[in-house]
């Protein structure tokens, strides 16, 4: 409540643009792990990821559009396939159980910045 209170004041001074979370993918990055990964069995950790982001991004999503803040929800944007986005090109996109990697803030940012709105403030 701290923090909406506080996005709804600086939003009556300068739109703000409220990014919600991501699928976590919860993968302990062991060697046993990452072998396992990069031989391509991820099917393995496929019930590690955290789902319940899922509520919180549609609860964000409601309060901030009844708020008059603007909401990107990044589980939508980015449309995380453990299979496809876990390894890129022979890199890990994260680098523990739910942060990015270097290479990973690269490659979900592009997909992030796909989203017309920030698009568009490029321009």
């Amino acid at each position: 409540n701290a923090t909406l209170k506080f996005l709804i004041k600086i939003n009556k001074i300068i739109p703000v643009i409220f990014v919600g979370p991501h699928i976590e993918p919860n993968i302990f990055l062991s060697k046993k792990n990452i072998t396992t990964i990069m031989n391509g069995e991820l099917d393995k950790f496929k019930d590690n990821q955290n789902f319940d982001l899922i509520n919180v991004d549609k609860y964000l999503e409601k309060v901030m559009k009844e708020k008059g803040i603007r909401y990107i929800s990044k589980i939508k944007q980015l449309n995380f396939n453990l299979k496809q986005d876990y390894v890129v090109n022979n890199k890990l996109t994260f680098k523990d159980i739910g942060h990015w990697s270097d290479f990973g803030e690269i490659y979900f940012g592009e997909k992030l910045v796909e989203n017309i709105y920030l698009k568009n403030l490029k321009k």
